[in-house]
């Protein structure tokens, strides 16, 4: 019975982190769009290093997120996997 639980918590976890990603991605992209079709700059700074700044930000709460509930070892980007391909643990 607390092998179900557990495996739900694992479940709610991972489901979790994927509206994260989501939410990653589009607000990074939402950020660069807007910053290419202004074209400005925000503290000295020009909207392509701006742009790029965003793409290193997203990177990083990628490493952060995109991980396995269950073992913490990071999942391959790009994949919404059914179990980790690291530990077995069902995912989905």
């Amino acid at each position: 019975m607390a092998d179900e639980e557990h495996l739900r918590q694992i479940i709610r976890s991972f489901r979790r982190r994927l509206r994260q990603q989501y939410a990653i991605g589009l607000t990074g992209l939402a950020a660069i769009l807007c910053l290419a079709i202004t074209s400005t700059t925000l503290f000295g700074v020009s909207a392509p290093a701006l742009a790029l700044l965003v793409l290193l930000l997203m990177a990083a709460l990628t490493l952060w997120n995109w991980r396995c509930p269950a073992c913490n070892r990071l999942l391959r980007i790009g994949s919404k996997p059914v179990v980790c391909p690291h530990c077995g643990t069902q995912l989905r």
